[in-house]
């Protein structure tokens, strides 16, 4: 995608503004690439000025530019949006950029970076269960080419696949990024013997209605970030899912959410009041280090884990490669929590 963009002959267009048009833009600038304009969808556009271009309408755009080649600056999982863009697809040429969430915004997944990292991604793709495959493929192809029909493979395999373990089997679960606690109500609806639940949210808001959505469940509770160490951090956070650690991002002072808070950060093998038989992880680009706090528990019992692996490109082989380090007897697939643009909320199941 890339590639391709630099040898573009039609107008390069966002749609979107926020964090992730700041890091576009930020990325077309480095690969001498001009951006033409920026639109948004028609409810949201005052014409107001969002780094240096007004923000106008598709159909403004349209009138001024005529042909171009739109690139989609956020995410979304709204089946309302989704549509909009399959529609954008059928007039324009649309790219969906898939960038780090965490950490350098600026490595793309390009040829350079799939030729260096190659063999890494084909010793994971080795491990995975055929479903697990076909997830791998449409991932990388995603990643690579910035098209919206791999995304829609994904959704297939999405509405395709199914857990790779006996729900029966799980009786406890821990639950890193326990955000307003959805995935402990689902999980306490998908598993008919669960019994012990713990869940870790380091934001102090989002937390206080982690709480109150849980309390009927009974589970226990940290204020607080796994990691790979007992200690204290700076959380980054606009209220919002995307709350991130401080140190992971690139560029900061130019990015919207500027509210910064100190919060504790523990190890999963130190603070767990029980040995889970399920963990999922999803802690905005603190994967690696949340798996590194659980490095007894991973060796010792070999609990399922559900690990996110979308937040950095690295990540699909990095994770990968820390747990089975700490635990050679695992298998893997892959999957994916819901329909999303671009590829998020994709999980390695080590299992």
């Amino acid at each position: 995608m890339w590639e391709e963009l630099k040898n573009n002959d039609s107008p390069v267009v966002l749609y979107g503004m926020g964090d992730g048009a700041v890091k576009l833009l930020s990325i077309l600038d480095k690969i001498g690439v001009k951006c033409s304009g920026v639109f948004a969808s028609d409810d949201f556009v005052r014409y107001q000025s969002f780094m240096g271009f007004t923000v106008k309408k598709l159909a403004d755009l349209e009138a001024e530019l005529g042909d171009m080649t739109i690139l989609s600056a956020f995410a979304t999982r709204l089946d309302s949006v989704i549509e909009n863009f399959c529609a954008i697809s059928r007039r324009h040429k649309l790219k969906i950029p898939d960038i780090n969430v965490s950490g350098d915004h600026l490595e793309l997944f390009d040829s350079e970076f799939f030729k260096k990292n190659n063999e890494r991604i084909l010793r994971v793709y080795d491990a995975l269960d055929d479903m697990g495959k076909a997830f791998l493929e449409a991932l990388v192809r995603f990643k690579y080419t910035g098209e919206l029909s791999y995304l829609e493979e994904i959704e297939k395999l999405r509405c395709a696949s199914c857990l790779p373990y006996e729900k029966e089997f799980i009786t406890s679960f821990a639950d890193f990024g326990a955000y307003t606690g959805d995935t402990i109500i689902e999980a306490a609806s998908l598993y008919p013997n669960l019994e012990k639940i713990a869940g870790f949210e380091p934001d102090p808001k989002t937390f206080k209605k982690l709480e109150a959505n849980t309390e009927g469940l009974n589970p226990t509770l940290f204020n607080a970030l796994v990691w790979n160490e007992e200690t204290e951090l700076t959380l980054r956070s606009g209220g919002a899912m995307n709350t991130i650690i401080e140190d992971n991002v690139l560029m900061s002072e130019n990015l919207q959410k500027k509210k910064c808070t100190s919060v504790k950060a523990l190890t999963g093998d130190a603070s767990l009041p029980f040995v889970p038989d399920l963990i999922k992880m999803d802690v905005e680009g603190c994967e690696a280090k949340a798996i590194e706090g659980c490095a007894r528990i991973i060796s010792e019992h070999k609990p399922i884990l559900r690990v996110s692996i979308y937040h950095n490109h690295r990540d699909i082989f990095e994770i990968f490669e820390k747990i089975s380090s700490l635990n050679p007897d695992y298998k893997y697939t892959i999957r994916q929590k819901c329909r999303y643009i671009p590829a998020w909320d994709i999980e390695l199941v080590a299992y």
